[in-house]
């Protein structure tokens, strides 16, 4: 699995914040919407893509964190017991 964080810049994160992008899932037909300091676990073997931001005058950044089966128990997705 991966994670997924949006953050925007010069902002007090609260819990009412607007949308700043999307988080999108282009073969399956899904978006989530993504507030400044939300995370999003996902797996990474889905085609995935950020949308541009929401705002033009808005400076988002996305962090996102892939990590490696040697790294993390070396579960690759393909054992349903883990």
């Amino acid at each position: 699995m991966s994670i997924v964080q949006a953050h925007i810049d010069n902002h007090n994160y609260q819990i009412d914040d607007r949308i700043v992008c999307y988080f999108a899932f282009p073969r399956i037909g899904v978006s989530v919407a993504l507030r400044p300091g939300d995370f999003l676990l996902f797996n990474p073997t889905e085609p995935h893509c950020v949308s541009s931001r929401c705002r033009a005058d808005d400076d988002i950044y996305i962090i996102s964190s892939y990590l490696k089966t040697a790294i993390v128990g070396l579960n690759d997705n393909t054992n349903p017991i883990v």
